[in-house]
């Protein structure tokens, strides 16, 4: 069975949404309400994956695409080779 988003959050993802939770509490918590209730990177929203992905700091127009269909290893670890 898998473990769920938020148990898998790394320790730097952690530490960037303490220090945003000051200016963004709301936001923050939406976030970690999202990686409590699932434990897939396909079962967030849009909005979750978008809010997740700001917040974290680890957003590159670049590569967002990227980021927004299969996740980020900075920000979440992987399980099974899949975020």
């Amino acid at each position: 069975m898998r473990t769920t988003l938020l148990s898998r959050l790394t320790p730097e993802a952690h530490h960037k949404y303490a220090q945003e939770r000051e200016n963004y509490g709301p936001a923050i918590e939406a976030i970690y309400e999202s990686l409590k209730n699932n434990t897939s990177w396909q079962d967030l929203t849009l909005t979750e994956v978008h809010r997740v992905l700001l917040y974290s700091s680890h957003f590159d127009t670049r590569y967002d695409y990227i980021k927004l269909m299969y996740g980020d290893e900075n920000i979440i670890k992987p399980e099974n080779d899949l975020i």
